[in-house]
Parts: C-alpha cells; sequence; structure tokens
C-alpha cells in the first residue's frame, strides 16, 4: 500500500482531527476519480474505505449517478466486484 503526505494548513482543518480529515480528502477524492471514470464504483468504494452501497448513496447526495458504465466497466465489475 503507498502511502502521501500532505501539509494542511491548521487554519483550512475546518475543526476535523487529521483522522477524519484524511476520511473527507480519501472520499472526495474516490468520487472524482469515479467521476472522471478512472475508479470502478467498486474500486472508488474500496478507495475510500467504505462500502459499495455505501458509496453508492454518498454520490447520489453529490448528484452523480453511478449509470455511467460503458460496457466494458460492467463486464469488470461484474467480473472483479
Amino acid at each position: 500500500m503507498s502511502q502521501i503526505t500532505v501539509d494542511i494548513p491548521d487554519a483550512a482543518m475546518a475543526g476535523l482531527s487529521p483522522v477524519e480529515l484524511a476520511c473527507e480528502v480519501k472520499l472526495a477524492a474516490a468520487i472524482h476519480l469515479y467521476d472522471q471514470k478512472r475508479f470502478t464504483l467498486s474500486q472508488a468504494a474500496a478507495f475510500a474505505g467504505i462500502l459499495p452501497v455505501e458509496f453508492r448513496q454518498i454520490m447520489g447526495s453529490y448528484g452523480i449517478s453511478e449509470f455511467q458504465m460503458t460496457k466494458e466497466d460492467l463486464a469488470r465489475e461484474l467480473v472483479h466486484g
């Protein structure tokens, strides 16, 4: 597993703990990468550390449809989950 270190100014922490902010950043990145079709839904959920059903719900709250899969994406999702 790879790790990334990011310097965040204290003022930008928005009252969140480092762990809470890390979860928020991972989720935002997962949503972005899914929306850009770089991750499947399952990959994005795993990246964010949540279940696919939770990821679907969160995407809906951001107005992002889960139905943007190509035939190839769907086949890959069915094979690899």
